[in-house]
C-alpha cells in the first residue's frame, strides 16, 4: 500500500481534482495540505507548515514537500525548472508541480 501522506499519494490526488480550481495557501483550516489531508479522512483542525493539529489538539508532521509543493515555492520552482508555476494556486499547477518533482525525484534514483 501506498503511503498516504507522500508526494506520490498527494500527486494522485490532485490529478483526480478540477485543475481550474484556486486555494487560498495561506488558510490555516483550508488550505491544500488540509483539504488532501481531509479527504484521507484525516480530522485536521488546524494546519501549519510542516505540521497539523486534530481535533483532538495532537500535533502530527508531515513532508516538507508538499508544503512547498502547495505553496510554489521558488526553490522548488527552481528544481523542477518551471518558474512561471511560482506560487500559482492552482490545483492544475501543484498537480504539475508534484509530477515534475517526482520526475526529479525518479532521475535521482529516489523512487
Amino acid at each position: 500500500m501506498k503511503n498516504p501522506i507522500s508526494v506520490s499519494a498527494f500527486y494522485d490526488w490532485l490529478s483526480r481534482q478540477d485543475p481550474e480550481r484556486g486555494y487560498d495557501f495561506y488558510s490555516n483550516t483550508n488550505c491544500l495540505c488540509a483539504q488532501y489531508l481531509r479527504a484521507l479522512g484525516f480530522p485536521v483542525f488546524l494546519i501549519g507548515s510542516y505540521s497539523w493539529t486534530d481535533v483532538r489538539g495532537k500535533e502530527h508532521n508531515f513532508p516538507k514537500i508538499l508544503t512547498e509543493i502547495a505553496l510554489g515555492a521558488s526553490a522548488l520552482c527552481t528544481e523542477i525548472n518551471r518558474p512561471d508555476l511560482y506560487r500559482v494556486w492552482t490545483f492544475g499547477a501543484a498537480t504539475e508541480r508534484a509530477r515534475l518533482w517526482l520526475e526529479v525525484e525518479k532521475s535521482r534514483g529516489v523512487l
